[in-house]
């Protein structure tokens, strides 16, 4: 059923049709109508019709269930239409709008509600949400990229997230709304937000020199993509157990999810404060945190806090990114625990994170040039280096200067410029 077959229709009061007939969510606008559904004996599937346009070849084949390989298991799709000679004449503003006009009148939108319920499901987040889509439109468009961005932006657009096609050259790019900063990523300013530069294949894109916007398609849209996650992710079940050492020389055996591991592979240079207020899922936490509760358990706030730079000196080996991974790359709490190797802004978000989980004590981090540390707002009087914030005195804890307790910073951070980077309070654990 099209996009204008029963809009303002005041008279209808019902209507009946087949569960799985194409219903354009645009049919029924303004017009009261409940729409019941049928699913006959013979599991009746009404095709939808749309008109032909000079500027698009189009044939529509059926629904499709699919798989989109980029967790483990595989995401199932189901009901989607198929397009099997779709492509898009041209890059010009009206080619664009015809493409646009084809997904809006044959229930595509119905993807993007499923990939949403998905990502509900797994605690996927928008950035995550963003992956599913292009993923989505790579499987249903192969080799096609410029049909690949247009379909993109359009179900980011029935998300509500903000979100535009642009031409740079004659290449086609989506720009996208991002809530945080994200590093090493061409931008515009667009209406008070930044729209950054996505395409499955940056290196092919020649020119960004000069961009042309289609700014008629976007409407209605008012979220930027988030960076944070507000709950651990709950993707597949293939894990690898690591061994973290402790001052004490036990082990604590650590089970990491690999899919964990591979999405956080993929995600956006951006603020220390995203890596650092991410939540471990409650298999590490019981693991790791469980375990060091019981080594802080009767130990003074000092002492505790002293414990658990200890414990970041005896289990993460110090390599520069450069050294691990031959680029710059903030890792979240889980790759800390995974790789062998980490360095200062890594050490300083483990650390961090486990002074909040087990003590509950407010944590900045402090942002010097060239390296990151961290400040704690330990109770109680405690003597050395220490920064006055307007809520109290945070004691300076550097989880990279090996062997120093709180209130110790390096000799040549002392008396150096640097910036308060504030982090959420967590839930402790218990």
């Amino acid at each position: 059923i099209g996009s204008s077959a029963f809009r303002n229709c005041s008279k209808l009061y019902s209507i009946t049709i087949p569960g799985r007939t194409f219903v354009n969510e645009r049919a029924f606008k303004d017009s009261g109508t409940i729409v019941k559904e049928y699913y006959g004996e013979d599991g009746v599937v009404l095709e939808d019709v749309f008109e032909e346009d000079v500027t698009t070849e189009a044939s529509y084949d059926n629904t499709s269930r699919f798989s989109i390989d980029l967790f483990n298991p595989k995401i199932a799709l189901t009901d989607v239409n198929v397009f099997s000679e779709i492509k898009l004449s041209g890059t010009d503003e009206k080619s664009v709008s015809a493409l646009w006009g084809k997904f809006a009148d044959n229930a595509y939108a119905q993807t993007a509600y499923q990939i949403k319920n998905i990502a509900e499901d797994r605690n996927i987040n928008d950035y995550g949400t963003y992956m599913l889509i292009t993923k989505t439109a790579q499987t249903l468009f192969p080799n096609k990229p410029k049909e690949q961005i247009v379909y993109t932006v359009y179900l980011l657009n029935q998300l509500g997230f903000k979100a535009k096609i642009a031409r740079a050259g004659n290449d086609l790019i989506a720009l996208i709304s991002v809530r945080q900063l994200v590093y090493k990523r061409s931008y515009l300013n667009y209406e008070k937000n930044r729209f950054y530069v996505f395409t499955s294949k940056p290196d092919e894109i020649k020119d960004c020199s000069s961009i042309y916007t289609y700014d008629d398609l976007m409407k209605n849209c008012s979220k930027s993509i988030d960076l944070n996650f507000y709950k651990p992710l709950s993707l597949g079940d293939k894990v690898r157990y690591v061994t973290v050492r402790t001052d004490d020389a036990s082990e604590i055996n650590v089970k990491i999810n690999l899919e964990d591991i591979n999405f956080f592979n993929n995600y956006p240079h951006t603020e220390m404060q995203v890596y650092a207020n991410a939540e471990m899922n409650d298999e590490i936490n019981n693991a790791l945190l469980g375990t060091l509760s019981k080594q802080i358990d009767g130990k003074s706030d000092l002492d505790a806090v002293n414990y658990l730079l200890d414990f970041i000196y005896a289990s993460c080996e110090y390599k520069t990114d450069g050294e691990q991974f031959g680029y710059e790359k903030p890792m979240f709490c889980e790759e800390t625990l995974y790789y062998p190797y980490s360095d200062c802004e890594d050490n300083s978000i483990l650390f961090s994170y486990l002074v909040r989980k087990l003590l509950g004590f407010d944590v900045v981090l402090l942002d010097y040039p060239g390296h990151i540390a961290t400040a704690v707002k330990i109770p109680g009087e405690v003597n050395g280096s220490y920064l006055q914030l307007e809520d109290g005195k945070y004691i300076v804890c550097d989880p990279t200067y090996y062997g120093a307790s709180a209130g110790m910073s390096m000799p040549q951070y002392q008396n150096v410029k640097l910036s308060v980077i504030e982090l959420n309070r967590l839930k402790m654990y218990e």
